[in-house]
C-alpha cells in the first residue's frame, strides 16, 4: 500500500510539472517540486503508521490466572487461548470475556486447530465439546471419515498418546468437508467479534492410511495430508483477514516459522522457548545458548518482513528460582527481537493455578518496553547484549559472575537495573555491571521503570473504584466480587459494614473498610 501511495503521487507529480514548465517560473515549479515532495512523505507516513504487525503487540499466552485489568495495566494487547482456556464456558460468558478485554483494549484470540477433530460421544472434558463454537463444527459422530488412519487401521490420537485427553483425535485433511468445516467454526469464532485466532498444533502426520482400509477417500490421492493440511489453513487465513488487515493469525508449529505456511500467518511461536514444563534442566540440547542466537540470526529476515516470532517460556517448572527463569527467558527473547511471552503452570495440563509472585514478575517483564534496536546482538567480557532505544539488555550464559562495562543508550545520565531496582549511574556512555551466572538482566530508565509501575497502579486503582461503587449500589453482594475486590488492593481484607444499610433504605450506602492493605508504591 505504501508503495502504491509514492507511485500514485509521483506520478501526480510529473504531470503536475510538465504541465507547469510552460505556465511558471522556475521558483514556482521549484516550490511545487517542494510541496509534491512533502506529500509523498506524509503519505509514506500514514501508509507506514497504518500498517498492523504482530512484532508490536505486548502478547500473553493465556491469563496463568491474572485478571484482564492486571494485563491491562502490565500493557498488554493481545491474549490468546481466551476464554476457552482449557475450560468449558458458555457463549454468553466468553462474550462477556471479550467485551471485558475490549474495554481494557485487549485483543483476544481464541485457540483453534486444524490437526484434531472430536467424537462428542468420547469427550470428557468441559472444552471439546459440541456447545464450542469451533469444535462443534468437527464431531466425528457425524463424520467418521475425518479421522487420521494409522498404518494399522486406527484411528490416530494426538501425538501418537494413547493417554490423549478423551474423544480428541488426530484429522485427515485430505477428505472431503473437513476444510470447510474449519472454515466453519473458524467463522463462528470472527462473528463473535474475537480478534482472530491462534492456531495450534502446526504440524500435521504426513501419512493416512484411511483408503487403503477402506475408512475414506482422498480428494489427492497422490498428496499427502501437508499439502492439504496447507490449503485448510490457507483458507482460514484468507477468511480471518476478510475481518479486517488487523486481524491476528498466529501459528505454533513449536519449532518456528515454516516455508510451507509462510502465506498464512502474522506470526509463529516458538513453544518452550528455553524453560519447558517438561524439563529440570535450562541447558539441554534443545535450547542451549548457542542455538538460542543461531534462532535470534535465522529469524531475522522472518522479522524484518514484519512478521513477529512469539517465543513462549514456561515458568516455575526448571531447579532455578522463577525470578531468575523469567529474567534469562525474558533477556534472551527481548535481545533476539521476538516477542517474548511468559506462561505459569502450576498443576496440570488441564488445572492452571496462577502463581502470584511468578504474575508479578511476568507482568514487570511485559512493561519493559525497550523500543527500537539501536544496535545489533554483540558481546564483550563473556555477556552478550544489546542496546535499544530505551534500555539495554544482557545475558550471562556462563558458569561465572562477569564484571563489564556496558554502553547505555545515547542521552542517558542513569539506568535502573529491573532485576534488583537498583540505580546506575552511567559514565562516559557505559554502565558498570556484575552478572550472576546463567542470568539476564535489563537495565532501563528510572523514570520508565517507576511508570510501569505507576501505569499498573492507575488501572488497579480504576478497577478498585468500579468494583466498590458496584458493590455500593448493590444490596446483594456476591462473595466472589468482595474477594476480587480485596486481591487488587493488595491481599488486604475488605470489610463491608452494612448495618446502616438495615431495612433495605437505598439512600444508605454501605460502609467500607479496607484493612491489610499491603505497601506496593
Amino acid at each position: 500500500r505504501r508503495v502504491l501511495f509514492r507511485s500514485a503521487l509521483l506520478a501526480m507529480t510529473i504531470a503536475i510539472f510538465r504541465g507547469s514548465l510552460k505556465r511558471f517560473s522556475v521558483v514556482g515549479v521549484t516550490l511545487l517540486l517542494v510541496v509534491m515532495v512533502l506529500l509523498l512523505s506524509c503519505c509514506d507516513c500514514m501508509a507506514a503508521g497504518g500498517e498492523w504487525s504482530l512484532k508490536d503487540e505486548v502478547y500473553a499466552c493465556g491469563t496463568s490466572g491474572m485478571t484482564l485489568e492486571e494485563l491491562a495495566g502490565a500493557g498488554v494487547t493481545l491474549l490468546s487461548h481466551g476464554p476457552w482456556g482449557g475450560e468449558g464456558k458458555t457463549i454468553e460468558q466468553a462474550r462477556a470475556f471479550l467485551d471485558e478485554a475490549h474495554r481494557y483494549g485487549i485483543k483476544v484470540i481464541p485457540y483453534v486447530t486444524l490437526y484434531k477433530v472430536i467424537n462428542s460421544r468420547e469427550v470428557k472434558d468441559t472444552y471439546h465439546t459440541k456447545g464450542h463454537p469451533f469444535y462443534k463444527e468437527l464431531d466425528l459422530v457425524d463424520h467418521p471419515e475425518w479421522a487420521l488412519i494409522d498404518e494399522n487401521g486406527n484411528i490416530r490420537r494426538p501425538f501418537d498418546s494413547p493417554t490423549y485427553r478423551s474423544g480428541v483425535h488426530q484429522s485427515c485433511t485430505n477428505v472431503a468437508g473437513l476444510t470447510e468445516a474449519y472454515v466453519r467454526g473458524v467463522k463462528n469464532v470472527m462473528e463473535m467479534g474475537f480478534d482472530g485466532v491462534f492456531v495450534d498444533n502446526v504440524h500435521p502426520y504426513p501419512k493416512c492410511y484411511g483408503p487403503k482400509f477402506g475408512k475414506h477417500k482422498h480428494i489427492y490421492p497422490d498428496k499427502d495430508n501437508v499439502y492439504t493440511y496447507h490449503l485448510a489453513l490457507k483458507q482460514v487465513y484468507d477468511l480471518v483477514k476478510e475481518y479486517g488487515d488487523d486481524k491476528v493469525v498466529m501459528l505454533n508449529t513449536g519449532t518456528g516459522p515454516s516455508a510451507v505456511y509462510a502465506d498464512c500467518d502474522d506470526g509463529t511461536m516458538v513453544e518452550s522457548y528455553i524453560c519447558t514444563f517438561v524439563e529440570k534442566n535450562r541447558k539441554n540440547r534443545w535450547n542451549s545458548f548457542g542455538q538460542i542466537m543461531d534462532w535470534a540470526k535465522q529469524y531475522e529476515e522472518y522479522m524484518a518482513s514484519g512478521k513477529g516470532l512469539v517465543a513462549l517460556s514456561y515458568l516455575g517448572w526448571t531447579n532455578y528460582p522463577l525470578k531468575n527463569d523469567a529474567f534469562y527467558c525474558g533477556a534472551c527473547g527481548k535481545l533476539s527481537g521476538f516477542v517474548w511471552t511468559p506462561n505459569i503452570w502450576r498443576s496440570s495440563w488441564t488445572t492452571r493455578v496462577g502463581d502470584r509472585a511468578g504474575n508479578d514478575i511476568s507482568r514487570l517483564l511485559f512493561r519493559a518496553n525497550l523500543k527500537k534496536p539501536f544496535t545489533a546482538i554483540k558481546g564483550k567480557d563473556g555477556v552478550t547484549y544489546r542496546v535499544f532505544a530505551s534500555g539495554t539488555v544482557a545475558v550471562n550464559p556462563g558458569d561465572s559472575y562477569l564484571d563489564t562495562q556496558l554502553p547505555a543508550p545515547d542521552g542517558f545520565t542513569e539506568v535502573c537495573d529491573l532485576y534488583s531496582g537498583v540505580v546506575i549511574p552511567v559514565s562516559s556512555g557505559e554502565i558498570t555491571v556484575r552478572i550472576p551466572p546463567e542470568s539476564g538482566r535489563l537495565y532501563l530508565s528510572p523514570d520508565a521503570v517507576f511508570s510501569s509501575y505507576l501505569k499498573e497502579c492507575a488501572v488497579a486503582a480504576k478497577g478498585v473504584q468500579q468494583q466498590l461503587n458496584h458493590l455500593r449500589d448493590n444490596t446483594d453482594i456476591p462473595a466472589w466480587k468482595i474477594r476480587d475486590a480485596s486481591r487488587l488492593l493488595g491481599q488486604g481484607d475488605v470489610t463491608i459494614d452494612r448495618s446502616q444499610a438495615h431495612g433495605g433504605d437505598a439512600s444508605l450506602n454501605p460502609t467500607f473498610s479496607l484493612k491489610g492493605v499491603k505497601g506496593g508504591l
